[in-house]
């Protein structure tokens, strides 16, 4: 088994973990919009299985070994890093706007390690779910992003 692969097993379960912790805070602090506050909270709830799914493929991996399909090429590595420590802070002075950025980023790295494994690993229903939760919030998240612009921008706020 790739060494590259389990590197992004790995980062998969930390993204995951990360993720929780991220929306979970995301929907207190957002706790005036309903509809993306709950739908944080219930994606929180997701990540948490998946967190769970992501450490057992790790187990499997470098105990018995994982049969893959091809060889693995992701290599985002360091731009996924460095988005984990942007969303690692969210606090009580966040703007909405920002938090959104933040979720957005999360989401679109999350995508892009989600689809890659999935092509590699004979998971694909699972992977498939992960990835159909993963595109539902995002769809929000960019109807909001550009809710929030069109808002600052007519009430002056850049």
């Amino acid at each position: 088994m790739s060494e590259l692969i389990i590197k992004a097993i790995e980062m998969a379960a930390v993204l995951e973990e990360k993720g929780v912790n991220f929306f979970s805070k995301a929907s207190r602090r957002l706790h005036k919009y309903h509809d993306i506050k709950l739908y944080f909270e219930t994606y929180a709830k997701a990540l948490v299985g998946n967190k769970h799914f992501f450490n057992d493929l790790l187990e499997i991996s470098k105990n018995s070994g994982l049969k893959t399909k091809s060889d693995f090429t992701y290599t985002d590595f360091s731009r996924l890093e460095k988005m984990l420590d942007d969303i690692s802070v969210v606090g009580e002075h966040s703007l909405p706007q920002e938090i959104l950025n933040q979720a957005f980023a999360y989401l679109t790295e999350s995508l892009r390690l989600h689809i890659a494994l999935k092509g590699h690993a004979n998971f694909e229903p699972i992977f498939d779910k992960i990835i159909a939760e993963n595109k539902l919030v995002l769809d929000l998240v960019r109807k909001y992003l550009h809710t929030f612009t069109t808002e600052y921008k007519f009430d002056g706020y850049q």
